[in-house]
């Protein structure tokens, strides 16, 4: 099998909720191809919502060093991860991560993630530089993202829907999806 077969089949599995075979397609792919960004965010996911938060950080940590592309999603990743974890020093690193995203993000949508994380830009402003439909589902996730945090569920569950309905191909699609069957908790 090629690294691709084993990073696809590790996503049915934790869609399926078998994160114990899902971690190990993912060991097979990252084995295979160590220099893949998007092994790394697979098992990044698997590991989050396995509750390995730790491996999550960790593995979106190595996905930002891999691909400039990829840094700052990854930094706000890490910063839902140690908001909703909420452990000692978790909201310093969590500034940390905004901070590094901060710094890097130039696009209008990119600036307005990072500044709904950071309470600075409303929802309805977050949407409006959504230009597309795939990014309209990204926006709903960090709205939802931002909403968990200050600890309103039920208005986080109502974006997390939105973006499940908008792309399923979405790492954010995965996540929302995940979250709801959680129903919203951290």
């Amino acid at each position: 099998m090629l690294p691709e077969d084993f990073h696809n089949r590790a996503r049915l599995r934790r869609i399926f909720g078998q994160y114990d075979l899902a971690l190990k397609d993912h060991a097979r792919a990252i084995a295979l191809a160590p220099e893949e960004t998007r092994v790394y965010q697979g098992r990044a996911l698997t590991c989050r919502m396995s509750g390995d938060t730790d491996g999550a950080i960790e593995d979106f940590a190595r996905m930002a060093e891999l691909d400039p592309e990829w840094f700052l999603q990854a930094q706000l990743w890490i910063w839902e991860i140690r908001m909703l974890r909420d452990g000692p020093g978790d909201r310093a690193a969590a500034g940390q991560a905004l901070a590094a995203a901060r710094s890097r993000a130039s696009r209008p949508f990119d600036v307005a993630m990072v500044g709904l994380s950071l309470g600075e830009v409303s929802p309805d402003r977050a949407l409006i530089e959504a230009k597309t439909d795939r990014l309209k589902c990204v926006a709903h996730y960090y709205i939802g993202a931002q909403l968990l945090v200050e600890g309103r569920g039920d208005a986080a569950k109502r974006h997390f829907e939105q973006s499940v309905a908008g792309a399923h191909d979405l790492p954010e699609s995965d996540l929302a999806r995940w979250h709801l069957s959680r129903r919203t908790d951290p």
